[in-house]
């Protein structure tokens, strides 16, 4: 089977909701990124073949992300693109998928990552098709109605977010000082964080001036529970011929994927399944992996993770989960996160010389996607 390499990892900063991005759209933060990517790389483009993106709420404009942003970049049109969505781990939904193409010889270069804009998220009405009146009642925030309706509500009820958050934390005996603790340092850490040459600069146009984002935007105060945010990330990866006869270099290499799913309302969430199959593909333990990036979408849940890890073998859990902060923070952009937690693994791990990572990104509907990456 094919080696799969990761040529290059590049994202932009992550924005607050109505934020420094908030006049980007998906397309356009996308496009901008795409750009940057094929600049850096100076990998023709009409050698990929294809371009995979996650996005965790499509809308009708435009219904296809992964094509509108790749012709907006003037990417080759013979270069098919293609949009995915698992929630809030579409992002690294979409890397494995690129995975799969190359291991199975499908592909030899593919294009993956994921993208979004909460800030421009459009409201719904409920119905308006046939009620657009008096008669129509309901008005959808998206943002909260994308985790009610993740599973059936018949079966499993209006989950919210403080739902699914208090029942991990009862399952695992988690206090609310404890959560609070957690969310205080995710805080603190991500405030430390620098901008990294991984990182685009966006310029953002003013009356008179241009002002340059290059690093992520950090919400005041820190919570239990993320807010939205804006941004996009982006992963070259190609097979082994193909970095020997462009002569490519080389990030990084793909290990092994593991997925799983559970309990909607809790258990799901946590993918200490999804870890073990990823090991167990890798053959590796979990004493091996030197750095890991949980995307925190509760404080409880990445306490909850923590504990799981250390019962699979983890060491130092303290000194290598979420060194930089996360989501808690900067805010989870849903189908962004799981493509920019693997990049920043991955340069993280470039720069301290760790062999091995893991990045795993949970999704609402209780689903998880974990990743064991190598440094090259």
């Amino acid at each position: 089977m094919n080696k799969v390499y990761i040529i290059s990892g590049m994202r932009t900063p992550l924005g607050i909701y109505d934020g420094k991005l908030q006049a980007f759209t998906e397309q356009q933060l996308l496009s901008l990124l795409i750009k940057a990517m094929i600049e850096k790389d100076k990998v023709d483009p009409s050698l990929l073949d294809e371009i995979i993106i996650g996005c965790g709420k499509q809308t009708s404009t435009p219904s296809n992300i992964a094509r509108h942003a790749a012709l907006m970049a003037e990417i080759p049109y013979e270069v098919p693109a293609y949009t995915v969505q698992c929630q809030s781990a579409s992002g690294l939904q979409a890397v494995a998928k690129g995975y799969w193409q190359i291991k199975s010889e499908a592909s030899e270069m593919v294009l993956v990552g994921g993208v979004e804009s909460m800030t421009n998220i459009p409201r719904e009405i409920h119905d308006a098709r046939y009620h657009f009146d008096r008669q129509t009642k309901v008005v959808y925030e998206p943002i909260s109605a994308q985790l009610v309706g993740a599973q059936p509500e018949e079966s499993y009820g209006a989950l919210s977010n403080v739902a699914v958050a208090e029942t991990i934390a009862e399952n695992y005996g988690i206090s609310q000082a404890e959560i609070l603790s957690y969310a205080a340092g995710s805080h603190i850490k991500a405030k430390l964080r620098q901008s990294a040459n991984h990182i685009i600069p966006v310029e953002i146009k003013k009356k008179k001036a241009v002002e340059i984002v290059n690093c992520d935007e950090i919400y005041e105060h820190a919570d239990w529970i993320a807010k939205p945010a804006d941004g996009a990330g982006l992963c070259l990866l190609a097979k082994e011929e193909a970095v020997i006869r462009l002569n490519l270099s080389v990030l990084g290499s793909i290990q092994a994927i593991g997925i799983s799913a559970g309990d909607p309302s809790g258990a799901g969430w946590i993918g200490t399944e999804a870890v073990k199959k990823a090991l167990a593909k890798a053959n590796l333990l979990m004493a091996q992996i030197g750095l890991i990036a949980y995307n925190e979408i509760f404080a409880a849940s990445a306490l909850a993770m923590k504990e799981e890890l250390v019962k699979l073998g983890a060491t130092n859990i303290d000194e290598i989960f979420n060194r930089d902060g996360g989501s808690l923070s900067t805010g989870n952009a849903w189908g962004a996160m799981g493509t920019i937690l693997l990049i920043d693994l991955l340069h993280q791990m470039k720069e301290e010389n760790i062999p091995y990572g893991l990045a795993i990104a949970p999704a609402e509907g209780g689903q998880v996607v974990a990743c064991i990456v190598k440094s090259e």
